[in-house]
């Protein structure tokens, strides 16, 4: 189980860091401690996040190309560009960083490699862990 108190507070951003292994990927973690909150609770809302996106990865990136895909082959393609597929999506996108907030929502954040010139894909999961919202950033 991750620690929080093995991670590195970054006093600028407010929050601790570490990075991890999900779904074969090498990612930034970036935890929000509560004010109030002990570490022994945040480090109990850090595993029920981690293993909640785990278990939720195909469901997320399904969420992405249900709310994305149309507009990348609508709106950003180039002339004689290929559209993309559901599958081409999925496999285009990287899972690059976690970041639970104070309030209990997470963001996670994708490396989209080209399907949006270079921006990435950011996904907004409320306290309850309902996929709330997906953008293009960057």
């Amino acid at each position: 189980m991750l620690d929080v108190q093995t991670f590195r507070y970054n006093g600028g951003l407010g929050w601790y860091e570490t990075r991890i292994q999900l779904h074969n990927a090498t990612l930034n973690l970036n935890v929000v401690k509560g004010e109030n909150e002990d570490f022994t609770a945040l480090n109990q809302r850090i595993h029920t996040a981690v293993t909640w996106v785990d278990q939720q990865y195909d469901q997320i990136l399904q969420f992405c190309v249900d709310q994305l895909l149309a507009l990348k082959n609508q709106e950003w393609v180039n002339g004689s560009e290929e559209r993309v597929t559901e599958q081409m999506f999925k496999l285009a996108m990287e899972l690059e960083v976690l970041t639970l907030l104070e309030d209990g929502s997470l963001g996670i954040a994708f490396g989209a490699g080209e399907l949006f010139w270079g921006h990435n894909i950011v996904v907004d999961i409320d306290p309850h862990y309902q996929l709330t919202a997906v953008d293009i950033i960057g």
